[in-house]
Protein backbone atom coordinates (compact mmCIF):
# COMPACT_ATOMS: atom_id res chain seq x y z
CA UNK A 1 0.00 0.00 0.00
CA UNK A 2 2.69 2.57 1.11
CA UNK A 3 4.63 1.89 -2.62
CA UNK A 4 0.88 2.69 -4.42
CA UNK A 5 0.29 5.73 -2.14
CA UNK A 6 4.23 6.92 -3.46
CA UNK A 7 2.99 6.37 -7.28
CA UNK A 8 0.14 8.00 -6.92
CA UNK A 9 0.93 11.33 -4.44
CA UNK A 10 4.46 11.78 -6.58
CA UNK A 11 3.47 12.40 -9.58
CA UNK A 12 0.84 14.51 -8.16
CA UNK A 13 3.38 16.53 -6.29
CA UNK A 14 5.70 17.17 -9.39
CA UNK A 15 3.02 17.91 -11.19
CA UNK A 16 1.71 21.06 -8.87
CA UNK A 17 5.67 22.00 -8.62
CA UNK A 18 6.64 25.39 -10.42
CA UNK A 19 8.74 24.59 -13.13
CA UNK A 20 12.07 25.76 -13.06
CA UNK A 21 12.87 29.45 -14.08
CA UNK A 22 13.84 30.25 -17.62
CA UNK A 23 17.49 31.53 -17.65
CA UNK A 24 17.86 35.03 -17.94
CA UNK A 25 20.15 35.06 -21.15
CA UNK A 26 17.63 33.06 -23.25
CA UNK A 27 14.33 34.45 -21.98
CA UNK A 28 12.84 36.77 -24.73
CA UNK A 29 12.96 40.18 -23.67
CA UNK A 30 10.30 42.77 -24.08
CA UNK A 31 10.73 45.77 -26.13
CA UNK A 32 12.07 46.69 -29.76
CA UNK A 33 14.10 44.41 -31.39
CA UNK A 34 17.07 46.97 -31.87
CA UNK A 35 18.76 48.89 -29.62
CA UNK A 36 17.82 52.28 -28.89
CA UNK A 37 20.28 54.10 -26.37
CA UNK A 38 22.62 56.13 -27.83
CA UNK A 39 26.31 54.80 -27.26
CA UNK A 40 25.40 51.40 -27.17
CA UNK A 41 28.28 49.39 -29.12
CA UNK A 42 27.63 46.10 -30.94
CA UNK A 43 30.89 43.77 -31.63
CA UNK A 44 30.21 40.96 -34.44
CA UNK A 45 32.95 38.53 -35.34
CA UNK A 46 32.96 38.10 -38.73
CA UNK A 47 35.27 35.56 -40.70
CA UNK A 48 37.76 38.12 -41.36
CA UNK A 49 37.77 39.19 -37.88
CA UNK A 50 35.88 41.34 -36.23
CA UNK A 51 33.44 45.15 -36.78
CA UNK A 52 31.55 47.30 -34.52
CA UNK A 53 28.16 49.45 -35.19
CA UNK A 54 27.48 52.27 -32.62
CA UNK A 55 24.05 53.77 -32.11
CA UNK A 56 24.76 57.57 -32.69
CA UNK A 57 21.46 59.32 -32.78
CA UNK A 58 18.25 58.35 -31.15
CA UNK A 59 15.18 60.99 -32.36
CA UNK A 60 11.68 60.27 -31.36
CA UNK A 61 9.15 60.23 -34.41
CA UNK A 62 5.06 59.35 -34.47
CA UNK A 63 4.90 55.47 -33.70
CA UNK A 64 8.26 54.84 -32.75
CA UNK A 65 12.25 56.15 -32.73
CA UNK A 66 14.64 56.91 -35.37
CA UNK A 67 18.26 55.04 -34.54
CA UNK A 68 21.25 55.75 -36.39
CA UNK A 69 24.62 54.02 -36.53
CA UNK A 70 27.64 53.93 -37.67
CA UNK A 71 30.03 51.02 -38.21
CA UNK A 72 33.41 50.92 -36.74
CA UNK A 73 36.62 48.97 -39.08
CA UNK A 74 39.17 47.53 -36.73
CA UNK A 75 41.54 49.79 -39.08
CA UNK A 76 39.66 52.67 -37.27
CA UNK A 77 37.65 53.70 -40.28
CA UNK A 78 33.95 54.67 -39.71
CA UNK A 79 30.88 55.00 -41.95
CA UNK A 80 27.35 55.77 -41.63
CA UNK A 81 25.82 52.09 -41.15
CA UNK A 82 21.96 53.60 -41.94
CA UNK A 83 19.29 54.69 -39.81
CA UNK A 84 16.34 52.32 -38.74
CA UNK A 85 12.69 53.15 -37.87
CA UNK A 86 12.07 51.24 -34.84
CA UNK A 87 8.19 50.61 -34.06
CA UNK A 88 5.61 48.04 -32.60
CA UNK A 89 5.46 46.73 -36.19
CA UNK A 90 8.45 45.95 -37.10
CA UNK A 91 12.25 47.46 -37.81
CA UNK A 92 12.20 49.48 -41.06
CA UNK A 93 15.40 50.70 -42.90
CA UNK A 94 14.54 54.56 -43.57
CA UNK A 95 18.28 55.15 -45.19
CA UNK A 96 21.90 53.14 -45.82
CA UNK A 97 25.43 53.96 -46.27
CA UNK A 98 23.91 57.61 -46.98
CA UNK A 99 21.66 56.18 -49.32
CA UNK A 100 17.84 57.03 -47.87
CA UNK A 101 15.03 54.48 -49.08
CA UNK A 102 11.63 55.77 -49.89
CA UNK A 103 10.06 53.66 -49.38
CA UNK A 104 11.58 52.41 -46.05
CA UNK A 105 12.90 48.39 -46.40
CA UNK A 106 11.06 46.16 -44.08
CA UNK A 107 13.62 44.17 -42.02
CA UNK A 108 11.55 42.69 -39.61
CA UNK A 109 7.68 42.10 -39.58
CA UNK A 110 6.36 41.95 -35.70
CA UNK A 111 4.82 40.30 -34.14
CA UNK A 112 6.91 37.55 -35.74
CA UNK A 113 4.79 34.59 -37.33
CA UNK A 114 6.59 31.92 -39.23
CA UNK A 115 5.96 32.04 -42.58
CA UNK A 116 4.71 35.46 -43.06
CA UNK A 117 6.15 36.75 -46.20
CA UNK A 118 6.80 40.53 -47.59
CA UNK A 119 9.08 41.81 -50.12
CA UNK A 120 11.99 44.53 -49.55
CA UNK A 121 12.87 46.64 -52.40
CA UNK A 122 16.14 47.89 -53.83
CA UNK A 123 15.37 51.35 -55.06
CA UNK A 124 18.18 52.70 -56.82
CA UNK A 125 19.55 55.91 -57.32
CA UNK A 126 17.71 56.72 -60.04
CA UNK A 127 14.12 56.61 -57.88
CA UNK A 128 13.01 53.03 -60.09
CA UNK A 129 12.96 49.53 -58.23
CA UNK A 130 16.57 48.20 -59.34
CA UNK A 131 15.61 44.89 -56.74
CA UNK A 132 13.00 42.75 -55.22
CA UNK A 133 13.81 40.80 -52.42
CA UNK A 134 11.42 37.68 -51.34
CA UNK A 135 11.66 37.45 -47.40
CA UNK A 136 10.05 35.12 -45.01
CA UNK A 137 10.01 35.43 -41.13
CA UNK A 138 11.19 32.04 -39.22
CA UNK A 139 9.54 32.47 -35.94
CA UNK A 140 11.28 33.01 -33.04
CA UNK A 141 14.37 30.72 -32.24
CA UNK A 142 17.04 30.18 -30.09
CA UNK A 143 20.37 31.20 -31.12
CA UNK A 144 23.70 30.84 -29.55
CA UNK A 145 26.55 33.28 -30.77
CA UNK A 146 30.16 34.44 -28.83
CA UNK A 147 28.05 37.14 -26.72
CA UNK A 148 25.33 34.58 -25.57
CA UNK A 149 22.11 32.81 -25.96
CA UNK A 150 19.12 34.89 -27.55
CA UNK A 151 15.68 34.46 -28.10
CA UNK A 152 15.30 35.76 -31.40
CA UNK A 153 12.92 36.09 -34.72
CA UNK A 154 14.37 34.90 -37.74
CA UNK A 155 13.89 35.93 -41.14
CA UNK A 156 15.28 34.53 -44.17
CA UNK A 157 15.60 36.67 -47.59
CA UNK A 158 17.37 35.28 -51.09
CA UNK A 159 19.38 38.21 -52.50
CA UNK A 160 20.69 37.89 -56.25
CA UNK A 161 20.36 34.47 -55.44
CA UNK A 162 22.42 34.11 -52.38
CA UNK A 163 20.55 32.92 -49.29
CA UNK A 164 20.43 34.97 -45.89
CA UNK A 165 19.51 34.35 -42.63
CA UNK A 166 19.01 37.00 -39.91
CA UNK A 167 18.19 36.70 -36.39
CA UNK A 168 16.65 39.85 -34.59
CA UNK A 169 17.07 39.98 -30.67
CA UNK A 170 14.53 41.79 -28.35
CA UNK A 171 16.77 45.28 -27.33
CA UNK A 172 19.66 44.22 -29.25
CA UNK A 173 18.60 43.83 -33.20
CA UNK A 174 20.78 41.53 -35.74
CA UNK A 175 22.37 38.94 -33.32
CA UNK A 176 23.37 36.76 -36.31
CA UNK A 177 23.47 36.72 -39.88
CA UNK A 178 24.49 33.74 -42.03
CA UNK A 179 25.26 33.71 -45.94
CA UNK A 180 25.44 30.68 -48.01
CA UNK A 181 29.22 30.36 -48.24
CA UNK A 182 29.53 30.82 -44.60
CA UNK A 183 30.70 34.41 -44.77
CA UNK A 184 27.93 36.51 -42.29
CA UNK A 185 28.31 38.45 -38.71
CA UNK A 186 27.51 36.55 -35.14
CA UNK A 187 27.49 39.47 -32.31
CA UNK A 188 30.21 38.93 -29.74
CA UNK A 189 30.05 41.50 -27.49
CA UNK A 190 27.39 44.48 -26.53
CA UNK A 191 27.98 47.62 -24.08
CA UNK A 192 24.73 49.07 -23.36
CA UNK A 193 24.44 53.29 -24.66
CA UNK A 194 22.84 56.12 -22.00
CA UNK A 195 19.01 55.60 -22.19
Amino acid sequence: MPRLLAVLVVPVVLAAAPAAPVPEHIREAAGPYYPTAVGTKLVYALTTGEVADVVTAVERVPGGLLVTTRTCWPDGTEVARGTVRVTAKGLFEVAEGGQEHDPPRCLLELPSRAGRQWDLLRIGRDGRIDHQFAVTAGGIEEVEVPAGRFRAARVDAECWGVPITCWYAPKVGLVRMDLSGGTGRALKSVTPGKP
